[in-house]
């Protein structure tokens, strides 16, 4: 193990959105997204639909392919983020499946999980574990990291795709990311050098300087016992006493199986989990109350929803609508032409606005062009000249299709890959 300590002394600041500035404060919340995935699953969120997808060298930075492994990563500016009711000035990612929080460097990597709350010599760790296992890519998979602002164009788009997340939570509706930390684990093995099976998974902090929220995202998880241990998914206080387990391959103090976290869910997307984790806990743990009670779901926490299959919202009271089929993209030599179809089986009281389109270089990520086109079309041409490409050149894109219901709130997205 290698730990370094460096003596900070830095304030933290809370972006006002009115006047826009930024002021001098120790307390401060901050949304933190935690979104995880896991690829190949039947029901799961794919591989193709991380945020911050496509991936490339140029923006992603890799961790070593070794064994145990962490990374410090130290907040902008005056920034500090907010995890349970505490404020932290440095994250530190660990290759085996989570991000600590610390008020100073601190490279500390822990191979084998341990039951929550963590008590002794590591009781003090805030946590977050998407998924805590020995993992191991010396032979197999790639862990990599990225940070995005608001203050750079280049992270517009994803910022984006990260705000439509949270905003879905109807008490969230104009929640705007300010900052985030992307971490991807890629195929990875686990110790030793395990390659038969191999986990991908995904997790996001962001912040708008006020909340915080994790979300998971799974896929599929292959392997969930290593040479040291079991795995677990869920989140430690810090405080000795409160911590979740939202699944183990240890049978203690867990809410559901792998299996059930894959094709479960809280936003309406199976193998999507969002929690707000900025808030600090009471020194006694409660029963979970929701009130008003959850329409299409179970109460997992004080006013938490865990929604079943199909349906979103604070109380899991609206319906998730996949309404596109059949999205192509046909490549022309003067342009592409895109064509798709509505579902027929839209509820009666579903109506659509109108759509976005989205277009991204898949190397850099770039959001090269975005149009909104009225509910009446399905066919729709682009000239080479909308891509700012000469035709000699060849290149990969990807095209996302959103639409946007009369409730004001946007649908599921379809995308498609060519190269033109």
């Amino acid at each position: 193990y290698t730990t370094i300590f460096t003596e900070v002394a830095r304030g933290c600041s809370v972006f006002d959105k009115e006047d826009q500035n930024m002021r001098t404060s120790t307390l401060l919340s901050v949304v933190a997204i935690i979104i995880i995935s896991f690829s190949k699953g039947t029901f799961a969120v794919q591989y193709e639909d991380f945020i911050g997808h496509p991936f490339s060298s140029e923006v992603d930075i890799p961790l070593p392919s070794v064994d145990d492994y962490a990374r410090p990563i130290e907040t902008p500016g005056l920034l500090c983020f907010p995890c349970f009711g505490k404020t932290f000035k440095f994250l530190n990612i660990d290759i085996n499946g989570f991000v600590s929080f610390r008020h100073e460097v601190f490279s500390h990597p822990l191979p084998a999980p341990d039951l929550l709350p963590l008590d002794g010599s590591e009781s003090w760790m805030t946590m977050i574990a998407p998924l805590w296992g020995d993992v191991d890519i010396t032979l197999a998979g790639d862990v990599s990291y990225r940070t995005i602002s608001i203050d750079h164009s280049i992270d517009q788009s994803i910022l984006s795709e990260i705000n439509e997340k949270i905003q879905q939570k109807e008490d969230y509706s104009s929640f705007t990311t300010n900052w985030a930390l992307i971490v991807t684990w890629h195929q990875v093995g686990y110790y030793p050098n395990g390659t038969d099976k191999l986990n991908t998974f995904q997790v996001i902090l962001a912040t708008d300087g006020r909340l915080s929220f994790a979300i998971f995202n799974y896929e599929n998880i292959e392997w969930k016992m290593t040479e040291n241990g079991f795995v677990l998914a869920g989140y430690n206080v810090g405080d000795v006493k409160h911590s979740f387990t939202l699944a183990s391959t240890e049978n203690i103090n867990k809410s559901y199986d792998f299996v059930d976290i894959l094709a479960k869910g809280n936003t309406g997307i199976a193998g999507q989990w969002i929690f707000r984790i900025d808030k600090s806990f009471s020194s006694e743990i409660e029963e979970a109350i929701c009130s008003p009670p959850c329409v299409q779901g179970d109460c997992i926490s004080n006013n938490m929803c865990q929604c079943s299959l199909g349906f979103t919202g604070v109380l899991c009271q609206r319906e998730v609508i996949k309404p596109i089929k059949n999205f192509r993209v046909a490549n022309f030599r003067f342009g592409v032409i895109i064509s798709w179809d509505i579902s027929s089986n839209l509820p009666s009281h579903i109506m659509i606005s109108e759509f976005k389109l989205n277009v991204y270089n898949e190397v850099t990520g770039k959001l090269i062009n975005s149009l909104t086109i009225t509910n009446r079309v399905r066919a729709f041409f682009l000239t080479n000249s909308s891509f700012g490409r000469r035709q000699s050149q060849v290149q990969k894109y990807i095209f996302k299709l959103i639409p946007k219901y009369t409730r004001g709130d946007y649908g599921p997205a379809k995308s498609v890959r060519i190269k033109m």
